[in-house]
């Protein structure tokens, strides 16, 4: 079997549970550009139009949004 284990709290993962796993993934946040990518795709897939020029503000004033905080906003 396969098992994915997902967690927002990696400090609190007990050494046990990390030595019986194959690999761990970290996610980082998304840098600049990729983070306009998101937004556009985003904004595409839920038909909601955003300007260069907001989207260009969201990253400015959010820079440390993941992925998932993206989508969510």
């Amino acid at each position: 079997g396969l098992l994915f284990l997902t967690t927002n709290r990696v400090d609190d993962v007990d050494d046990a549970i990390l030595s019986r796993c194959i690999a761990v993934i970290r996610y980082e946040v998304p840098p600049r550009k990729d983070a306009i990518k998101l937004w556009k795709s985003l904004s595409q897939q839920f038909q909601v139009e955003l300007s260069d020029s907001l989207i260009d503000d969201l990253v400015r004033d959010f820079p440390h949004s993941t992925g998932r905080d993206i989508k969510e906003l």
